[in-house]
């Protein structure tokens, strides 16, 4: 697109020859074939460290959000920036979690009027809800680890290794060999990038084998990148919006986030370690996660 006149009150838009209008944006996702059908954004809730560990909150949580590219562009992002105009007039804001919860920053005005507030928190609800994605999800419980196992792995660790196996073994069924799936993670300063990034290579490069099992990632190459929040990428504002209800699911189980079912459709596999004992209800969903692997019910889209 070209746009002719010195003036901006003047100029006047004219379509190039070469671009068809009437296509949707992800018309030519696929012109180059080295980058696979699928981008996953991570988000976490709590962190990793052992001494101390937070009363209060106890547990981490790292989710992968696994998103085609195609419905990323077409319908995931679109929508939330028609969301942004209805409720602020432009795009620019960030949707935080813990600020849309305590109504801080950007969501004070929205909180000053509880029909307003209510009817924005359904809409942020249903765009989570409608968005077509999966959830990979591991919750570490701290506490627990460090009773059980006397030289406990790194939480972190546990979680992430967790979250890129079935990452894997989802992206191998759904014909991603040989092609480079990009993991976006939240930047969070140079130094905890750097950590995350060591970690993230140690998972894959198997370093650290669990007893008789090893994966091998070499068929689906998978490269992190770190973005900053203020980027403002819709991926990680929805990823923003699963882990802590994730992590609460472990943590408070009798009081779950008004996010949960629509959270729980999309669980492609949830871990909980250690495990409680008794076991809790919470684990591994093996019956969603076979009908995935068959067949990604993401392709589907509403007529």
């Amino acid at each position: 697109m070209v746009y002719l006149g010195t003036h901006p009150d003047d100029r006047v838009i004219r379509t190039s020859p070469s671009i068809d209008v009437s296509e949707t944006p992800s018309q030519h996702l696929h012109d180059y074939g080295e980058f696979g059908d699928y981008v996953i954004f991570v988000d976490e809730s709590g962190d990793a460290c052992l001494d101390p560990i937070s009363t209060h909150f106890p547990i981490l949580n790292v989710s992968f959000c696994l998103i085609r590219k195609d419905h990323y562009i077409d319908m995931i992002v679109p929508t939330l920036q028609a969301l942004k105009y209805r409720y602020f007039g432009h795009d620019q804001v960030i949707l935080h979690e813990r600020e849309m919860r305590q109504g801080r920053d950007a969501f004070e005005r929205i909180h000053q009027t509880s029909s307003v507030r209510d009817t924005f928190h359904a809409d942020v609800q249903r765009w989570v809800a409608e968005s077509p994605f999966h959830i990979v999800s591991a919750t570490v419980h701290k506490e627990r680890l460090v009773e059980r196992y006397k030289h406990p792995f790194d939480p972190y660790h546990i979680a992430m290794r967790f979250c890129l196996e079935r990452t894997k073994d989802f992206l191998m069924r759904h014909n991603q060999q040989g092609r480079v799936t990009q993991i976006v993670f939240e930047s969070r300063g140079k130094k905890a990038d750097r950590a995350t990034d060591e970690e993230f290579a140690r998972v894959l490069a198997s370093e650290q084998p669990w007893g008789y099992r090893t994966t091998d990632f070499s068929g689906t190459p998978l490269e992190a990148l770190f973005i900053s929040k203020q980027a403002n990428v819709a991926g990680h504002q929805l990823a923003d919006q699963i882990a802590r209800p994730l992590a609460l699911q472990v943590l408070k189980p009798d009081r779950p986030s008004h996010l949960m079912p629509c959270i729980t459709r999309k669980l492609l596999a949830q871990v909980e370690f250690p495990k409680r004992h008794p076991p809790s209800d919470l684990k591994q969903l093996p019956n969603a996660w076979q009908r995935a692997m068959q067949r990604d019910p993401t392709t589907r889209r509403s007529a």
